[in-house]
């Protein structure tokens, strides 16, 4: 079982975005599902960072690696606290397969 797993229920980062969006980004929307190597975006201390996704994420939480830290630095992050490139994004929903959520 990897490190992260054992975290507890409720170790979920939630970052509030305060600053404007960088061009060509939009806010994750809740039912995208996200592939692993899926690469993000989160605001912390006022400043973007890269992030990518670790684990397949159909919906809820995600799983990911913050590709700027030293170390390996892994955090579930709520979605209302990621950003993706809009054309990512767009491609990703058109590939998914048909969710009955969505419907």
């Amino acid at each position: 079982m990897a490190e992260f797993d054992k975290r507890p229920p409720g170790s979920v980062m939630d970052y509030r975005i305060t600053k404007s969006l960088p061009g060509g980004f939009e806010a994750l929307a809740s039912d995208t599902q996200v592939p692993q190597g899926t690469r993000l975006k989160t605001e912390w201390n006022r400043k973007w960072y890269d992030l990518t996704v670790v684990r397949y994420a159909p919906k809820g939480h995600v799983l990911v690696y913050w590709n700027e830290w030293s170390g390996v630095w892994i955090d579930y992050i709520t979605r209302s606290s990621l950003i993706i490139d809009r054309n990512e994004q767009a491609r990703l929903r058109e590939s998914e397969p048909l969710n009955v959520d969505r419907q």
